[in-house]
């Protein structure tokens, strides 16, 4: 399959990252009346700007990556009787901003996605300690989003100001995402696309990763916590090159601190048990904006359309209860907990399982490094609907990393004839080596 082949490495690739983070759950952007028209102005700038000059094969990952969706929307118009024109044309842009940045970054993408989350998370400290000190008020009047009083979540651009939910205990950073779930989603996955960059970065970036690691912490995420402990334990089964003895070691302490971590931690038992009540005694059919509640109510859906989906518009996504689009209508935000059901409800098992098939499928030259990244996001969407944004749709053009797993796959070669009089080429220096 032919790829998109990048121009030059931008000078400071951590801006374009920046950006991408910006359009990709920032809520001072996102929740505006103009979020849309917004994404039309950034991705004609971008194809203006950098997609011009990246030149393009004729069967390009783009369209092999949008097709699929294509067939999904157009079998769904046949279905269902309608669809979105405006979310079908928002979908294909919020795949092409992803995309165009990641192509133009190319192998520098992880490392610059590192530095512009250590950028992010340094901003959020001070915020986070005056809002920890209830001293909050303070930040009202830089409010770029709908303000309803201290109880409600309000972002001033550079941070989100998150209330206490119950039934937590303690405040959360949310960065500049639109709550702590979403902040400690592109932690993880930039923990996991720089796998291949930790012995450099325990040596020379040491800083870096202690500020991640401390922003990380405080976003007090069960789904985080989770994911994290899977990629340590990931790590060093797979990635480090300890001794076998050690390898068991380490797993085995590993598993042992994470076990630990969950009985002394009340918020996270306490948290687990009460989703988990709720989606017990939650009678068929009925909605709840819960991660669990939320997968049984999509079960609902998933039955009724599992090959296409039921659509990602309101009309046809809920066409089963009225009562709910009755509260849309009313400009009620109903929310939705569970962004791995929410997908296969909305696009069936087809849309769904492309979307996994291709981010496993684009990246197999480095085979256990996609099958981590395919397990740690159908984990990160039990909690956030993260394919809403082009950060996460367009994780599949994500060039394959380095790989230094014990279990990698690579196509085989066809040999090489020379010609008798030739000799061996050495290939060139890259010009997009990484620099930690």
């Amino acid at each position: 399959m032919s790829r998109l082949l990048q121009a030059s490495t931008p000078r400071h690739p951590e801006a374009l990252v920046l950006l991408l983070l910006a359009v990709s759950g920032n809520p001072a952007i996102t929740e505006q009346p103009w979020s849309k028209a917004a994404i039309v102005l950034i991705a004609t700038t971008l194809f203006l700007t950098i997609g011009r000059k990246i030149q393009i094969a004729p069967a390009t990952t783009y369209l092999v990556f949008i097709a699929p969706f294509l067939l999904v929307f157009f079998a769904q118009l046949f279905t269902l009787g309608f669809v979105s024109k405006p979310f079908v044309l928002g979908f294909l842009l919020k795949i092409y901003i992803g995309a165009i940045i990641i192509t133009k970054l190319g192998k520098t993408f992880p490392i610059a996605l590192l530095n512009a989350l250590v950028i992010v998370t340094l901003i959020s400290f001070p915020f986070y300690i005056i809002h920890f000190l209830n001293l909050q008020s303070f930040l009202i009047p830089f409010a770029l989003t709908p303000y309803n009083g201290l109880e409600e979540t309000f972002s001033i651009g550079l941070y989100t100001v998150r209330p206490l939910l119950p039934p937590e205990t303690i405040l959360r950073n949310s960065g500049m995402l639109w709550e702590p779930g979403a902040f400690q989603g592109f932690l993880n996955i930039a923990f996991l696309l720089n796998f291949h960059n930790i012995p450099r970065l325990l040596r020379h970036g040491k800083l870096r990763l202690c500020v991640l690691l401390l922003g990380f912490a405080t976003t007090f995420s069960t789904t985080g916590y989770l994911v994290f402990f899977i990629l340590v334990v990931s790590y060093i089964l797979f990635y480090s090159r300890l001794p076998v003895v050690a390898i068991g070691i380490a797993s085995c302490f590993a598993l042992a601190a994470g076990f630990g971590l969950f009985l002394s931690a009340d918020f996270l038992q306490r948290k687990i048990a009460s989703q988990l009540d709720d989606a017990l005694m939650l009678p068929e059919g009925e909605f709840s904006n819960q991660r669990m509640g939320s997968f049984k109510f999509d079960t609902f859906y998933m039955r009724r359309a599992p090959v296409f989906g039921n659509g990602f518009h309101e009309k046809t996504r809920y066409r089963f209860h009225p009562e709910l689009l009755n509260l849309i209508e009313e400009n009620v935000n109903l929310g939705h907990g569970n962004g791995f059901s929410n997908l296969i409800a909305s696009a069936g098992f087809v849309g769904a399982g492309w979307y996994f098939l291709a981010l496993i499928f684009f990246h197999r030259r480095s085979l256990c490094h996609a099958l981590i990244m395919a397990l740690v996001m159908v984990i990160l969407l039990q909690g956030e609907q993260f394919l809403n944004f082009p950060f996460f749709l367009a994780l599949p053009f994500v060039q394959p990393s380095p790989s230094r797993s014990r279990w990698r796959w690579s196509p085989p070669s066809r040999p090489t004839r020379l010609a008798s009089n030739s000799r061996p080429v050495a290939p060139p220096h890259s010009p997009n080596a990484i620099s930690v």
